[in-house]
């Protein structure tokens, strides 16, 4: 029987990811794993999201009635989003915007 094509390159950009991860816990403070852990994310989705999906690192999601998230370690928001505030790598993306949210490990519940 044939091998999925498919599967053989999700397998292969799996066990790239693996790599990556596992070589990020080499750092000794965890919050400089974490986020070279966010980064590798950031990079894989980066290539693989259509082109009008952006991945980005470090944001909180605001809605109109005001409510603000908490920190998301990675947002997915359209490339067309307003630059609302963009401070060092950190922004605030309008909800409407807003496509999926992958919030700190130690975050539970919804994200705001």
């Amino acid at each position: 029987m044939e091998e999925n094509t498919l599967a053989r390159v999700l397998h292969s950009v799996a066990k790239r990811m693996r790599a990556d991860f596992e070589q990020s816990q080499q750092f000794n403070h965890s919050l400089s794993a974490g986020e070279s852990r966010e980064l590798i994310a950031n990079g894989f989705l980066d290539h693989q999201l259509p082109g009008h999906i952006e991945a980005i690192c470090g944001a909180e999601i605001a809605t109109a009635a005001g409510k603000v998230s908490p920190q998301c370690d990675i947002v997915l928001a359209d490339r067309c989003t307003p630059p609302l505030t963009h401070r060092q790598g950190y922004r605030i993306v309008p909800s409407e915007c807003v496509y999926g949210v992958k919030t700190p490990s130690w975050e539970t519940g919804a994200p705001f």
